[in-house]
């Protein structure tokens, strides 16, 4: 523990080295919320226990001595060293908060599904929250996006092109039957829209305008999803989640397409450990190469 004499010697170096950045014992006062009288009196005392005279004044302010400029140099050894701790104590108290991804639902059915779930159990180490918003989280560390985002603080990692195509449930064709062709998907069957998705796949926003039986039109990909399973009508679908529940429109070609999903990392977030996992992790996805682990980052000692 500091002495109350150690303490007073902390303070003297801290305004040499101030004194020692502006040559002005009343600049040094007003920055810090102090006194000229109060830094002459830490000053006089340290040049008391030092035998030494720190400070001379000239026309121009207040000038270092040769000896000051030598106890300035080790006063700011001490500054820097108290900024170093300071950076280290933001960067831990980042690294050990959760992580959070912001998506909208779209993505959430494509990416969250099955990898959300497969980082966590590949890394139980990482603390992670994951949001379904159909806007970019300000606050997130990572976002996944339909679209580029324009906003300045994103930097776009990776895009990449999900398939997709034209579904329905077994037990919906079986009582509709299959769409012989385009004017028949409109002229004579349900169609379930997920809203926004005509701004995403060509030519979806035709069948919107001219089909005169839109069953159901929802905000929501997994109500819009839960709605073919269960028959109400047919509807785009990714291809991840039509091949494994649904059956696909395939004498209708039109909307056997892609959209775009883009990851987005924002600019100001510390570079932790564990956003370099998730950024690794999803190389898998994005760019089908192998990813590292959490605890294999940590033990590479990446660069913070």
């Amino acid at each position: 523990m500091f002495s109350k004499k150690e303490m007073a010697t902390f303070n003297a170096l801290y305004y040499l080295y101030a004194i020692s950045q502006s040559n002005s014992k009343r600049e040094v006062a007003d920055l810090l919320g102090t006194s000229v009288d109060t830094i002459n009196k830490y000053i006089s005392d340290i040049e008391s226990v030092l035998k030494v005279t720190l400070l001379s004044s000239n026309g121009r302010g207040t000038a270092l001595t040769p000896e000051g400029m030598y106890y300035a140099k080790i006063a700011e050894s001490i500054v820097l060293a108290l900024r170093k701790m300071s950076k280290a104590g933001n960067y831990l108290s980042v690294a050990n908060r959760p992580l959070k991804i912001s998506m909208p639902d779209m993505i959430s059915c494509d990416f969250g599904e099955n990898n959300i779930n497969t980082f966590i159990k590949a890394n139980p180490d990482v603390n992670i929250v994951t949001e379904i918003e159909n806007r970019p989280d300000a606050k997130a560390d990572i976002c996944l996006s339909l679209y580029p985002l324009k906003d300045g603080s994103w930097v776009k990692i990776a895009e990449k092109n999900i398939p997709c195509g034209l579904y329905a449930s077994e037990n919906y064709l079986k009582n509709h039957g299959m769409p012989k062709d385009y004017d028949d998907l409109i002229k004579g069957h349900r169609i379930c829209n997920k809203n926004s998705s005509e701004y995403y796949i060509p030519g979806w926003g035709e069948v919107l305008r001219t089909s005169p039986f839109i069953v159901l039109r929802n905000d929501s990909i997994f109500s819009h999803y839960s709605a073919i399973k269960s028959g109400v009508g047919i509807g785009i679908c990714s291809r991840n989640y039509g091949g494994r529940h649904l059956v696909r429109i395939n004498t209708v070609p039109n909307f056997d397409t892609t959209y775009k999903i883009y990851l987005n990392v924002r600019k100001d977030v510390l570079t932790t450990p564990q956003l370099k996992a998730f950024l690794e992790f999803s190389k898998g996805f994005f760019n089908g190469q192998n990813p590292l682990r959490y605890s294999e980052l940590v033990k590479k000692k990446i660069s913070r």
